[in-house]
C-alpha cells in the first residue's frame, strides 16, 4: 500500500487490504495519514479480517438509522474535513425534544439487538442483525446555521464525505458540511437555505458536553448516542 492510499485517519472500524486480504486495524499510531507523511513512520496493530460463516451477514453496530444522506460528486468547501463511515452515519444525533418518546422505544429496539445478536470475530464485537430506527427516523431539524454560529465558535468548516471499505474516499455528501469547534466536530445537513436539517457529533473531548448543554437550550433539542444509550436532555 502507497502512502497515499492510506485512510486520512485510523478508528476502529477502519479496514485495509494487503495482497488481497482484508485486515481490522486496532491500533494505529500515528492514527492520522498526514501524520505518517512527515514522519514516515507508522505502527499498526490489526488481525486478519475473517469470515467464520459467509452466510451470516455482520454488522459494526447494533442499530441504524432508516436513512443516509445521498452522495455527490460536488464538492462545496476547499477542505475536506471529515470522513464517516456510511455505517457510522449518525449514531450520535440531534433531535427535536419531541422526539424522547421515540427515542426510547428505538432504544428498547437497540437493546434487545444488544443482548441477542452480538458476535465476536477476531476480537472486534459484531452484530449478526441491525435494528432499524423507525420511530425517531429523520430529525428534520431547523437550526439556522448562523444562530449556531453565535452560540459556538467554530473554527473550522469544511466538506464531508464517505468513507469505502479499505478507508479511501467514495464520494461527498449531498449537502453535506463537517465544522469543528475547539472541543467537538459536528457533521450535518446544510440546505440552501442555510438551514441545518441534520446534525451530528463526529469527535468530541471532555469539554463538549458544555457545547450540547448550549445548543440543546438554544434551540430545544435533545441529544442521543446510540451505541452507549446516552440520552441528554435540556437543562
Amino acid at each position: 500500500m502507497l502512502p497515499e492510499e492510506l485512510p486520512t485517519k485510523f478508528d476502529f472500524t477502519t479496514r485495509i487490504i494487503l495482497e488481497d486480504s482484508k485486515w481490522v486495524v486496532h491500533e494505529a499510531i500515528p492514527n492520522n495519514a498526514e501524520e505518517f507523511l512527515k514522519t514516515k513512520k507508522l505502527t499498526l496493530r490489526m488481525s486478519k479480517f475473517e469470515w467464520f460463516d459467509n452466510s451470516i451477514k455482520i454488522h459494526m453496530f447494533p442499530s441504524a438509522c432508516t436513512q443516509i444522506a445521498e452522495s455527490s460528486d460536488v464538492k462545496i468547501y476547499p477542505k475536506d474535513l471529515y470522513l464517516v463511515d456510511k455505517s457510522d452515519y449518525r449514531q450520535s444525533d440531534f433531535f427535536h425534544s419531541s422526539a424522547v418518546p421515540d427515542i426510547k422505544k428505538d432504544l428498547e429496539g437497540l437493546e434487545k439487538i444488544k443482548e441477542t445478536c452480538v458476535r465476536k470475530i477476531v476480537g472486534v464485537i459484531t452484530y449478526t442483525d441491525c435494528y432499524k430506527r423507525e420511530r425517531t427516523g429523520e430529525p428534520n431539524l431547523q437550526i439556522d446555521f448562523n444562530e449556531l454560529k453565535d452560540i459556538i465558535s467554530i473554527m473550522e468548516i469544511g466538506n464531508l464525505k464517505y468513507q469505502a471499505f479499505n478507508g479511501s474516499y467514495e464520494s461527498y455528501v449531498k449537502n453535506g458540511i463537517a465544522f469543528r469547534t475547539e472541543n467537538t466536530l459536528y457533521y450535518g445537513i446544510l440546505n440552501n437555505e442555510n438551514m441545518i436539517t441534520t446534525l451530528c457529533m463526529g469527535e468530541f473531548s471532555d469539554n463538549t458536553v458544555i457545547e450540547i448543554n448550549q445548543i440543546l437550550k438554544a434551540f430545544n433539542l435533545v441529544f442521543i448516542e446510540w451505541f452507549c444509550k446516552v440520552l441528554i436532555l435540556p437543562k
